[in-house]
């Protein structure tokens, strides 16, 4: 039975976690922020695949314009929910906010206000570029809706 148990708790504490940290470790100025990201090809296909995204919203541009008043203008996909996406073309407002609480160690935060509605970024650095990037869904099924500055 000990033999039994060992192996749950190695086994859980192996799934634990369940994927590495992608978060920037520094802390990004707005400055890098400032521009035009692009959301990329890999997460318009999990838009198609996975939130019932058709053609004609495929076919839309999605990007955000982030400017240096705070303001910018969203023109992309968010989750409406955990199998749909709602495409938004608007002006919007967003700060970058380091060290947010509820964090878990998490560096920076762009935060974009659409509406009434909160849109929630992360950073990270790939290949020596910057990303903003979401989970799509379950973060545990590693899904994600990301861009990249153009």
């Amino acid at each position: 039975m000990r033999v039994l148990a060992l192996f749950f708790a190695v086994t859980l504490a192996a799934c634990g976690d369940f994927a590495p940290d992608r978060n920037l470790r520094r802390h990004a100025s707005a400055e890098e922020i400032v521009g035009t990201w692009r959301l990329l090809p890999s997460s318009l296909n999990v838009l198609k695949k996975e939130a019932q995204y058709s053609p004609v919203e495929i076919s839309r541009p999605h990007d955000i314009v982030f400017r240096s008043d705070g303001s910018c203008h969203f023109r992309s996909a968010d989750e409406f929910s955990p199998e749909r996406a709602e495409y938004f073309d608007t002006e919007a407002s967003w700060k970058l906010v380091h060290d947010p609480p509820f964090s878990d160690g998490k560096r920076n935060e762009v935060q974009i206000i659409v509406g009434v509605r909160g849109i929630t970024l992360n950073l990270a650095e790939v290949n020596h570029r910057l990303h903003l990037w979401q989970f799509w869904g379950d973060p545990d099924g590693w899904q994600f809706l990301e861009y990249e500055k153009t």
